[in-house]
């Protein structure tokens, strides 16, 4: 199993939640008070840094739905069992755009274990491996 770092920030301005993939620790050490930016400003700043912007289970109680043009992508599926995450609607809409679609096992409890994720053809040994193949979308979706 290779591991990856990645993060979910919860935006203060909107309180809606957004995955970050291709970050580093600089990054994070370098934008301490990441929290607090805007998702126009922390887009801008992912996309100069060649990461991808993924909406987090977007459909769930008090998440804003966040203007296409700040975001790479929609999490479509949510495998967290003590959220209302409406995968369905989540899928929909998300393939209705352009965007980048990706699926997460949100594990908080033993029964979230391995509900999402992608399947790819080749094993994800770095986390620019992983940016590149959202980018071609060379991978299919994991839904259980």
């Amino acid at each position: 199993m290779n591991i990856l770092l990645g993060v979910e920030i919860t935006l203060q301005i909107t309180d809606s939640d957004y995955l970050v993939y291709g970050i580093d620790k600089e990054f994070l050490y370098e934008n301490k008070n990441i929290y607090e930016y805007t998702l126009e400003k922390l887009y801008k700043l992912c996309n100069k840094k060649g990461y991808l912007l993924v909406q987090a289970h977007p459909f769930r109680d008090d998440i804003q739905l966040a203007p296409l043009e700040y975001i790479d992508g929609i999490e479509v599926f949510n495998g967290c069992q003590d959220e209302v995450s409406r995968n369905d609607k989540a899928l929909e809409y998300g393939k209705s755009t352009n965007k980048i679609l990706t699926s997460g096992s949100d594990f908080h409890r033993i029964d979230d274990l391995a509900q999402g994720g992608i399947i790819t053809e080749v094993e994800i040994k770095n986390i620019k491996q992983l940016v590149k193949i959202l980018k071609n979308r060379n991978y299919k979706i994991k839904q259980e």
